[in-house]
């Protein structure tokens, strides 16, 4: 019993790394069935996203959205003018259908 909770902790951990690259293909083509220019944004995260990743985490995915001229971030509610993380590095740009195709080939991508 006292291994379970630490196992299942690390269970969480680890799919919740996946579920990012999911998430923002996913919210990426919600954006682009209502016509938007979409991309995902890969950045190294700063300590904010260490911590929030006890360390496992070193890369966050994100979907962006072309708004009037801008790139915008999808959040958790809505779109916004700033990243979940904070970046600690270059942020590498994919075409989410090109991510997409690339996660499935790597098998990261359910």
């Amino acid at each position: 019993m006292k291994l379970l909770i630490p196992i299942m902790a690390l269970l969480i951990l680890l799919s919740a790394c996946q579920t990012c690259r999911v998430t923002s293909c996913e919210d990426a083509f919600e954006y682009e069935a209502k016509g938007y220019q979409t991309r995902i944004a890969i950045y190294p995260v700063g300590l904010d996203g260490k911590l929030w990743g006890a360390f496992l985490w070193t890369h966050h995915a994100q979907a962006q959205v072309l708004v009037d001229g801008q790139w915008k971030w999808v959040g958790m509610v809505s779109l916004t003018d700033t990243p979940t993380f904070s970046i600690q590095g270059d942020v590498t740009y994919w075409q989410p259908t090109i991510y997409q195709e690339w996660l499935h080939g790597q098998g990261l991508y359910y």
